[in-house]
């Protein structure tokens, strides 16, 4: 009898233990997801990024099950590859509750789509172009227009730098999704219309002048220039 109490009470002590390891192990290993958590209650209103790869589990590339299935929502469409890791990342009852939290927080702050942004810098920049030239052709004729815009464009880029606490305003976010676009786009989009303004305005005279001379600064004068310079 002392031998089955004192085994019982072997095995029940073994499971205590056991049932205290796993429970600080699955601390341990969800401590980071109650970070992330922190970040997502803290950030969800601003937008703020979150880093998925600190949610999955260390094995998440080697040990997993993968199929072809559906959306989860209507309609449905079976258009989604579905991947089941075999190693699951422990959280806890209060980390879901940080997780419905957060949830809840996206949705009374809803992201829309501030696309319309991106029309705004190219209006500014018009607006000081036009104005600029406006007020040099009326009370300082001998400033040079080129560099005067010049200047406005770094005290713009200045103003674009100034840090919100990491949040951009619209002009920023503006010049943001400027800064990003592709170069092919714009030469496409203003040459045509900047070589139809020139050609409007053209000097038929001064054009027959000078052809030969464009022709000859434009071929080996470019070609010899490129070599010179390596």
């Amino acid at each position: 009898i002392f031998d089955v109490v004192h085994t019982s009470s072997s095995i029940a002590e073994d499971d205590h233990h056991n049932e205290d390891n796993n429970r600080r192990l699955a601390e341990e290993e969800s401590h980071h997801v109650t970070g992330v958590l922190k970040h997502v209650n803290e950030s969800a209103p601003s937008a703020g990024y979150i880093n998925l790869h600190e949610l999955l589990p260390e094995t998440y590339e080697t040990k997993y099950y993968t199929y072809a299935g559906s959306l989860t929502s209507p309609p449905c469409s079976h258009s989604t590859t579905w991947f089941v890791f075999e190693d699951a990342v422990p959280i806890a009852e209060f980390q879901l509750d940080q997780i419905r939290e957060s949830l809840t927080v996206v949705h009374e702050h809803p992201s829309h789509s501030h696309s319309y942004q991106a029309v705004l810098y190219p209006f500014v920049a018009i607006a000081m172009g036009t104005l600029t030239q406006h007020l040099i052709s009326r009370f300082a004729p001998s400033l040079p227009y080129t560099m005067i815009v010049m200047i406005e464009g770094f005290l713009l880029d200045l103003l674009a730098s100034i840090n919100n606490e990491g949040r951009l305003n619209s002009l920023q976010e503006s010049l943001r999704m400027w800064s990003n676009i592709d170069g092919h786009l714009l030469l496409y989009a203003f040459l045509p219309a900047l070589l139809f303004g020139d050609v409007m305005s053209l000097n038929t005279h001064v054009f027959e002048k000078v052809f030969w001379q464009a022709v000859l600064l434009a071929g080996p004068g470019v070609l010899l220039g490129a070599a010179g310079t390596g």
